[in-house]
């Protein structure tokens, strides 16, 4: 897969990716916050926030370094098993995101030998992932990922020369690891941390 190949080939992409997948967590974090402030209104504002954590652990096969989210999903587990089985209705615009998000995970995981196809089998099951949608090349991933997240106020959006640069292949070495918008030393942070997703969430 030339998508594959391209993560493999540059070990730079790795943490871009997880970045750009990160993002695509938060968005949908965002769009369960809302929509459950207006369809659950019996649950606490917490329990609403740890549902959507748990959710979306569960979706991309991680485990939250927040313990309330771990107490809340084991006690809760017929709760979120229902919220997971609706989990479509919910990602609405998002699902194509989600649906390359997943993937690219499973890849980046892949490159480093862990496997979580089970995330992707999970999101075929409960009707979340779009099997027929073709895989995007990194670079475009990251450019979408980057258009949903100025659209929502996630991000700012970029100059007209940062967004003609962005537009070409990721070349090698530059500093600019800003594709979404985050400083560089925010983006390393972001990568130590998706990298620690497989023990602990952001």
């Amino acid at each position: 897969m030339a998508q594959t190949d391209a993560i493999a080939g540059d070990n730079r992409l790795l943490p871009l990716m997880r970045e750009a997948v990160l993002m695509v967590r938060m968005l949908l974090h965002r769009q369960l916050l809302q929509d459950f402030a207006a369809q659950r209104p019996e649950l606490a504002p917490e329990d609403r926030v740890r549902l959507a954590g748990a959710l979306i652990n569960d979706l991309f096969g991680t485990v939250p370094a927040d313990e309330s989210v771990v107490a809340f999903a084991r006690a809760q587990r017929a709760l979120v098993e229902a919220a997971m089985r609706g989990l479509a209705a919910h990602s609405g615009k998002l699902r194509p995101l989600i649906t390359d998000a997943l993937r690219m995970h499973c890849i980046c995981d892949g490159q480093e030998g862990v496997n979580t196809t089970a995330s992707l089998l999970m999101a075929r099951a409960i009707g979340l992932l779009e099997a027929e949608r073709p895989m995007p090349m990194p670079s475009t991933f990251m450019l979408a990922v980057r258009a949903a997240a100025v659209a929502e106020g996630l991000v700012l959006p970029m100059a007209p020369a940062r967004a003609e640069a962005a537009s070409q292949p990721l070349s090698p070495g530059g500093g600019d690891v800003d594709h979404l918008g985050i400083s560089p030393g925010k983006a390393a942070g972001v990568a130590d941390n998706a990298r620690a997703q497989r023990g602990g969430d952001e």
